[in-house]
């Protein structure tokens, strides 16, 4: 008998499901319509499938992981990739890839809400997930694109903090603190830097000559950044460099801050605010003085610039952002009148003469 050269197919009964036969294996498609039995033909028999039944979600996870490596990612992105990715690894222990498809990932949601993890939290694990999809795809394993596994937009319902202190409040906070806490609360301020930032911080990173100050982050390669001293900065900056750095025993433990800081915005009247709303005070300051967003952004040691500074940092109350927009607009008219009075035109006898 002579072997077909294409997978063939076929109904056992009218209206009943399209079967598929070919080089000896026999299956069904458990399609009625043949056009969707013929299109799962082929993936199945695309070279891409058959990796993909052989590959598993730890293997597209490991993918993510060397990317990261060759991105030069720091120490704490791999760990909170692991720590996004491991959830996957958890649910989906050695399922192969083929097998993962749109209502895979909508049971991955529903288990991951009814533990209950926080929507935002789904949604940087699906980022992860994505990630790895791509790659295992970019690499041939994968026939699907990311778009037929997850079709639908996953709503966060996050909104960013936008909480941040007044100069009146910060003074407040400062004259309500042991000297060494106010160090350190002043030291976030006056650079814009994480907790994490504070610890690494050491002697000489406070460049007076050249008004810089360098911070310590490890979050990504841009986080290890000079930030400039400015006439805001500069009072905060001599209050912390009397304590510090390094900023040694400040705190019980790591959480106590958060803890300690809430408790001191209830006792002297101010609403709650936590050690990333002073990172968050040094960019709004910043921006109410004028401070363009992607200025702001590389302050912050973001690696996209404006954005997320825009969004979550500096993004300020309705009315300053309406000053600040009139100031603007004010600033590019006078440059235009400016210009007009400029334009001038130069005579035979080389005097300029202004056009009329």
């Amino acid at each position: 008998m002579r072997a077909l050269a294409a997978p063939k197919l076929y109904q056992r009964a009218p209206g009943g499901f399209w079967q598929c036969y070919w080089r000896g294996e026999r299956w069904s498609t458990g399609e009625t319509d043949k056009a969707k039995a013929a299109a799962k033909v082929r993936q199945h028999y695309d070279p891409r499938h058959t990796t993909a039944r052989e590959k598993t979600i730890e293997d597209a996870i490991a993918l993510v992981y060397e990317a990261l490596d060759r991105r030069g990612r720091t120490s704490a992105t791999k760990d909170n990739a692991a720590g996004k990715l491991g959830h996957f690894a958890r649910i989906w222990e050695g399922r192969s890839l083929a097998t993962i498809d749109y209502p895979a990932v909508a049971d991955y949601v529903t288990q991951r809400t009814s533990e209950g993890v926080k929507r935002i939290t789904i949604s940087h694990e699906l980022g992860y997930l994505r990630q790895a999809w791509k790659l295992a795809r970019a690499n041939g394993w994968v026939a699907k694109a990311w778009d037929e596994l997850m079709p639908e937009r996953f709503d966060t319902g996050h909104r960013p903090r936008t909480r941040w202190l007044t100069k009146q409040e910060l003074s407040a906070v400062l004259g309500s603190l042991p000297p060494d806490r106010a160090a350190w609360v002043a030291w976030i301020v006056a650079t814009g830097s994480d907790v994490s930032d504070v610890e690494r911080a050491r002697d000489g990173d406070v460049d007076w000559k050249r008004g810089l100050v360098r911070v310590r982050g490890t979050k990504t390669v841009f986080r290890d950044r000079l930030v400039p001293i400015t006439p805001l900065t500069r009072p905060l900056l001599k209050l912390a460099t009397e304590h510090g750095p390094p900023f040694v025993d400040v705190w019980n433990t790591p959480t106590s801050a958060n803890i300690v800081l809430r408790k001191l915005a209830a006792r002297i009247g101010i609403p709650h605010f936590s050690p990333k709303d002073l990172r968050r005070t040094w960019a709004t300051w910043h921006r109410h003085a004028g401070v363009d967003l992607d200025l702001l952004g590389r302050g912050l040691g973001h690696a996209d610039g404006s954005p997320l500074a825009a969004t979550t940092y500096g993004a300020g109350e309705d009315d300053e952002l309406a000053r600040l927009v009139r100031m603007q607009v004010r600033r590019s008219a006078n440059g235009v009148r400016m210009a007009r009075n400029r334009r001038w035109s130069t005579g035979a006898t080389g005097v300029g003469t202004r056009r009329k």
